[in-house]
């Protein structure tokens, strides 16, 4: 496995000679919508690796929009996949979002096993305390959400849960501890499965307590690093190896490293300058912004002190971009921790379709645990 980094002059059919690979087969590889490159930019290189020494538990999120054959080899490396996202609903409740009904067995027939998301997001993508605490606040209100999740997972044919509430209020721990606690008992005593998320302490306004209690009453913790430029802040590496790293220890402290599965980024943030306080970049996927790079004819610099490649662009109005997004150089170095801490597996938030050079750089160093 060899990732080269393009240099000013180099052309796709100059590589693909150099490296004895068809062009098609490089673009594919790579995620690349046209032969154009740009300097900076990384490239998988697909060779013969040796036997993975790791097996890891791969999750990921399946959305609608990702291509039936990209869906499908995504599936094939998956030990937990989640087809069915659900919100809750301001009265307590959950609303699902609509998916193809054969999610279920999609995701068995390849091995994956099936969960049901739930997630504190209002209607514009935000998530919101209110919307926990109404679903959390007190007995009553919990073993009601908790009836209706054991019952969405069942109608759904799904095989268990994954959790992942953020931004509660402070006063909602005890709550939510009694509620993570209700979700593990009913989820263990249907044999569904139960994951459940954590975010890094320096996001959180919970205590260590609550992430001492999602490790031991769910199957598995998914530590939340990766969002650390949110839409809201000023340009920034989505995800700097050093807290992505600290992040990890510290839940090491709370909970078994066999437990944990570190969830980071394939994503990107895109800033229009000069960047003023309550301006919104624009999300979008690696994929994406490394096309974007290539279309503008964008140098792409990588800042090796954090792991991240950025680039700026001029938009055809004029307006100037910066653009930070996550490489295969950079993923592949938060891959590393994985093996480094001795972790249960990965999962990468994706924007939209998959990065073809992440999941070929995953292959080449992990084999992947299936339990069905």
């Amino acid at each position: 496995m060899e990732i080269y980094i393009c240099r000013r002059g180099d052309n796709i059919h100059s590589l693909s000679h150099r490296f004895g690979i068809p062009v098609k087969r490089l673009m594919e590889e790579n995620g690349l919508e046209s032969e154009k490159l740009t300097s900076g930019l990384s490239l998988f290189v697909p060779s013969e690796w040796p036997e993975p020494e790791k097996e890891i538990e791969l999750c990921a999120e399946i959305g609608n929009n990702l291509p039936a054959k990209e869906r499908k080899a995504l599936l094939d490396r998956l030990c937990f996949a989640v087809p069915f996202p659900a919100r809750l609903s301001p009265d307590g409740g959950i609303t699902m979002e609509s998916r193809n009904a054969d999610c279920a067995d999609e995701a068995l027939n390849c091995g994956a096993l099936p969960l049901l998301g739930l997630y504190n997001l209002c209607p514009q993508g935000s998530y919101s305390g209110e919307l926990a605490h109404n679903g959390i606040k007190d007995t009553e209100s919990r073993e009601k959400l908790c009836r209706l999740i054991i019952s969405a997972i069942a109608e759904s044919g799904a095989k268990g849960l994954y959790l992942e509430f953020c931004c509660l209020f402070p006063f909602d721990e005890e709550n939510y501890c009694k509620f993570i606690e209700l979700c593990s008992r009913l989820c263990h005593s249907k044999g569904f499965y139960f994951l459940c998320s954590a975010v890094p302490a320096e996001f959180d306004t919970l205590s260590p307590q609550a992430v001492q209690c999602a490790g031991k009453y769910a199957d598995r913790l998914v530590l939340l690093a990766y969002d650390y430029s949110g839409v809201l802040n000023p340009p920034g590496a989505v995800a700097p190896l050093s807290r992505v790293r600290a992040a990890t220890e510290e839940a090491l402290r709370y909970v078994h490293c066999k437990k944990v599965i570190l969830c980071t980024s394939c994503t990107g943030l895109d800033w229009s300058l000069p960047w003023r306080y309550g301006t919104e970049a624009a999300p979008l996927s690696s994929r994406r912004a490394q096309n974007l790079a290539v279309a503008a004819g964008a140098e792409i610099k990588f800042m090796p002190h954090e792991f991240f490649p950025s680039f700026s662009y001029i938009d055809p109005v004029g307006t100037k971009h910066r653009v930070c997004f996550e490489d295969v150089r950079s993923i592949k170095a938060k891959l590393s921790l994985c093996s480094q801490y001795d972790i249960a597996g990965l999962w990468l938030k994706r924007r939209d379709r998959a990065f073809p050079p992440a999941d070929e750089l995953i292959e080449s160093l992990y084999s992947f645990k299936k339990y069905i």
